[in-house]
């Protein structure tokens, strides 16, 4: 037999092995893998294939006399193998976009409701990555005195989002032209994105131009400037708390312990999602592989969507190491297709 049938045959083994655990959370005997595999392979070559497997560090034997589970490696071998087909089964993708397809009031509906499905259709924590505030698109801005130092902004996107900022002014003699700047950023800048409005004030502020534009242009800069550092930090929605808890062996107590740290350290699961941007690839993270500690007993699939080409977001979703990479591979790929889609609709 040819090394590449040898090693389709021991994918197919640990594939049985991986997909019966998932489901059941049990150990795996070799009779149950020969029944799933037919009369074509003698139940002495499953063993010994297993047996290698097991020296190889992709299955271990979690105790005397009981069948084998999944090591990290194992997944990891398993994932790489099922990942070649990221296509959503038509039945499937069909149901999902006709619920993501129902009423929608604004981008905040549109982000609970992605987290909701995700966690439902994957039974764990389903996680979305707001876009940055740089990203989003300006309809209009009100400034409003409230004292000599201070500027009431309000600030309004395309995607009807209302933020309101107060900043401290330091050219205290721009305060009296705040409707200069506020009909100087509308005029200019409506439809354009707060990325845009920023880096182009900046341009047209470092120009010196004389005269009174000079001081709207400053003012205006400084407004955006520190409306944008204030909004640094990337925001996340998070839901599912109870499909991820269901999914763990409570009579394994400590590794039940590690996983429910994620519940406390939220912001270190934001950090990882804003740490894979602007990527858009699914990424699958397995146990020891993910560089947050405590979420070494966890799986982790994440995907970017995107705007105008441009990747603002992440999403992903967070469960036990045996969870269904297959369908969270597909179903995660397939929201931030459908997430891109849904985001370019409401901003324009």
């Amino acid at each position: 037999m040819s090394n590449y049938k040898k090693e389709d045959r021991h994918v197919e083994i640990l594939c049985h092995i991986v997909n019966s655990y998932i489901e059941n959370a049990l150990p795996v005997s070799s009779k149950y893998v020969m029944e799933k595999m037919g009369k074509n392979i003698s139940s002495a070559t499953i063993r010994n294939v297993m047996s290698l497997m097991e020296e190889e560090g992709y299955i271990e034997q979690p105790h005397t006399s009981a069948g084998r589970i999944p090591t990290d490696l194992g997944y990891r071998r398993y994932v790489d193998y099922i990942k070649e087909n990221v296509t959503i089964e038509k039945k499937q993708g069909e149901r999902l976009e006709n619920e993501f397809s129902a009423r929608i009031e604004d981008i905040k509906d549109l982000i609970k409701k992605t987290s909701n499905i995700m966690s439902r259709e994957l039974k764990g924590i389903g996680i979305v990555m707001w876009p940055s505030l740089a990203d989003f698109y300006l309809k209009r801005i009100e400034l409003i005195q409230l004292r000599r130092e201070a500027v009431l902004a309000i600030l309004v996107t395309m995607a009807d989002i209302v933020r309101e900022y107060i900043i401290k002014i330091e050219e205290t003699s721009f305060t009296g032209d705040l409707k200069s700047a506020e009909n100087f950023i509308n005029f200019n800048y409506e439809s354009k994105s707060i990325a845009f409005l920023f880096e182009d004030l900046k341009k047209l502020k470092n120009e010196n131009l004389r005269g009174q534009i000079n001081i709207v242009i400053n003012g205006a800069y400084e407004i955006i400037e520190s409306i944008i550092r204030d909004n640094s930090e990337t925001e996340m929605y998070w839901e599912g708390d109870g499909y991820f808890a269901e999914r763990f062996d409570r009579d394994n107590i400590d590794t039940t312990r590690r996983a429910f740290q994620i519940f406390f350290h939220k912001d270190e699961i934001a950090e990882l999602m804003r740490s894979e941007l602007p990527s858009k690839r699914v990424n699958v993270y397995i146990g020891s592989e993910n560089k947050c500690d405590i979420l070494k007993e966890c799986g982790v699939v994440t995907g970017g969507y995107e705007l105008d080409g441009r990747v603002v977001g992440r999403i992903g979703v967070i469960g036990p190491k045996r969870m269904d990479y297959d369908n969270a591979f597909k179903t995660v790929n397939f929201f931030s297709e459908l997430l891109s889609d849904k985001i370019r609709e409401m901003f324009y």
